[in-house]
């Protein structure tokens, strides 16, 4: 079952509400920070979702799992409450993230390493929860995109990414395997970058990122 949770979280060092999307009651996104939680869940800035409804947000309505009834009448509440004008995009906005997987973040995570296609918007959502991000000077159209636990290697004309765990022991092989032709082509390519652009390399979190990147690169030679 889904749940919406409200959390007032320091973002880029400005407070702001976020609500979360989450499968079930995990008690960790009641406690965790917003970059801790903003790559795992599915999120909206409540200012951006209902615009003006974060001066009717009270202490009773923070940290707390409402199902989706709930948090809807909550919305409505709130739209009355403090005269925020709903028109058609903020209305087709809430339908939108009614309709969100929660899991639409974790996309990023299915498996180490996984392929995703058509995430541009889910990483420019995602940038303030990224550790780091840097450019790949050898072609500006590659981006890594670096999070606390995870990194993402992104190609923006394609619109794929790769992401990975830094840990190379969790790099599945069985997963590289299955993959289809096409992306185990985009694979190879995501790691000659990040081996090709040397400057990057004295970075902490790049460190970390080439230890898993070496062996994918291994089991790629290994798979026919």
């Amino acid at each position: 079952m889904e749940f919406y949770v409200v959390r007032e979280l320091d973002v880029g060092g400005r407070r702001r509400y976020v609500v979360f999307k989450v499968e079930g009651k995990p008690q960790a996104v009641l406690r965790g920070g917003f970059k801790a939680l903003c790559s795992r869940y599915s999120f909206e800035y409540l200012d951006e979702l209902l615009p003006g409804a974060g001066a009717c947000v009270g202490r009773e309505h923070l940290g707390r799992f409402m199902d989706e009834t709930e948090f809807v009448n909550t919305l409505r509440a709130w739209a009355e409450r403090c005269s925020a004008r709903v028109d058609s995009v903020i209305a087709d906005r809430i339908v939108e993230f009614l309709a969100e997987p929660p899991s639409k973040a974790l996309r990023f995570r299915s498996t180490s390493p996984a392929v995703v296609k058509g995430v541009f918007d889910v990483l420019v959502k995602l940038e303030p929860c990224a550790e780091a991000v840097y450019a790949l000077l050898s072609d500006m159209y590659w981006f890594i995109v670096a999070f606390k636990d995870i990194f993402c290697i992104y190609d923006a004309i394609l619109d794929m990414v790769v992401c990975s765990s830094y840990d190379p022991n969790k790099v599945d092989a069985e997963a590289v395997a299955r993959l289809p032709r096409e992306d185990k082509e985009f694979l190879k390519r995501a790691v000659k970058m990040l081996a090709e652009n040397t400057h990057l390399h004295r970075h902490k979190l790049v460190k970390k990122a080439l230890k898993a990147v070496n062996h994918i690169a291994f089991l790629l030679e290994l798979l026919p």
